[in-house]
This record gives structure tokens, C-alpha cells and sequence, in this order.
């Protein structure tokens, strides 16, 4: 961009914000829900306590967080009320209890941190006692989950055997071994031991 259209980018985007038209974005402070609570993930990966593939899936939960400016301040700025609006907003949109429950748990933990490492008073852990933030429940029912009767599994396995559709192997293991497709996905070479007929489920 020439010096000209430059300026009249800095000048338009300084008046849109003053107007309110978009929102400035927000360095995530140190100290905040959100940098408290990726410090933690980022520990917990690098010392092998969880797989890449958690891993990346709490990276995935935290981006709900990344975008909520009250998140991204230092979290002794942060009040009650945020935190509440915030979980009732995610109930109305109408999240599944385990999406509920893990915006609870990444919010909870930090600020567990964040008392352990003094940034806050132990009276700012919003969520002590009995009249502590709780998790919302959802406005969508749970789906009970029906697992296939033995019949059932005997005849997609008998299926599966004699076909060639893709993922045709991952499912067969799993059907063998009752281990989840993220986990069968999360598995690394270091993992599996052909000689010794057996992988490990980190």
C-alpha cells in the first residue's frame, strides 16, 4: 500500500473503533484466564503428561476464550459476573453439557493458578464453596448413546472384513479393542509393539 492509503487505513480503522464499529483487538495479557490456562496445557504436553492430540484439542476448546475480551485482561480485572454472563451466553447458544463442562474447567483451572501463584486473593476464586460459579446445564438434551448388540457387531465386523472402505483397519481395531478413534488417531510408531502384540493408549 502506497503512504497515502496507509494513513487513510490508520485514520478509518481509529474512527471505527471510536464508533464502536469494530472492536480493537486485544493483547492477551499476561496473567490472564486465558494465557494462565495455556501455560498449564503447554506444561502438561511438553512434559509428556498429555498426547498431541489432547493437546491440540484443548487448543481447540480455548479459542471460545481467545475471543472474549474479559478473558485476555489480567484475571484479578476479572468479576463474577463476567465469568456467569459468560457461561450462560455459551448455554443459550445451546452447547452440549461436555462443551459446557470444558469452558467450566479451563476457567476453573486458571483461576486455581492464579490463587496458588498469588496473581488473586483466595476470596476472588469464584468458584469455592457452596455458593461458587457451577457449571450450567445445557438447554439441549444428552443423547444416550446405544452401543450395538453382539449380533450387530458380528455382522459390520463380517462386513468390514470383506470390504475395502477407507478407515476399514482403524475400524476393525477398534471394534477388536474398544479403544476410541482419537485415541487409535493419537497413536505414535513409539506406541505400537508388533512383536510383543500390543500398543500403548497414552
Amino acid at each position: 500500500a502506497s503512504p497515502e492509503e496507509a494513513s487513510y487505513r490508520a485514520v478509518k480503522y481509529k474512527l471505527d473503533v471510536k464508533n464502536g464499529i469494530i472492536q480493537p483487538k486485544q493483547a492477551k495479557t499476561k496473567h490472564s484466564v486465558y494465557s494462565l490456562y495455556k501455560e498449564y496445557m503447554d506444561n502438561r504436553f511438553h512434559s509428556g503428561e498429555i498426547s498431541e492430540c489432547t493437546y491440540y484439542t484443548r487448543q481447540q476448546e480455548m479459542k471460545r476464550l481467545e475471543k472474549e475480551e474479559w478473558a485476555l485482561k489480567p484475571i484479578k480485572e476479572v468479576t463474577r459476573k463476567q465469568v456467569e454472563d459468560f457461561l450462560a451466553k455459551e448455554r443459550e447458544k445451546g452447547l452440549s453439557n461436555s462443551s459446557l463442562k470444558k469452558d467450566f474447567s479451563i476457567i476453573k483451572t486458571a483461576f486455581e493458578i492464579a490463587v496458588e501463584r498469588t496473581y488473586i486473593p483466595l476470596t476472588q476464586n469464584y468458584f469455592l464453596g457452596r455458593y461458587g460459579v457451577k457449571k450450567p446445564k445445557s438447554i439441549v438434551k444428552d443423547k444416550k448413546v446405544k452401543s450395538l448388540e453382539l449380533e450387530e457387531q458380528m455382522k459390520f465386523l463380517d462386513y468390514l472384513y470383506h470390504s475395502d472402505i477407507v478407515h476399514r483397519d482403524l475400524l476393525i481395531l477398534s471394534m477388536n479393542t474398544g479403544v476410541r478413534i482419537g485415541e487409535l488417531l493419537a497413536l505414535k510408531l513409539e506406541d505400537i509393539h508388533l512383536d510383543e502384540n500390543y500398543f500403548w493408549i497414552r
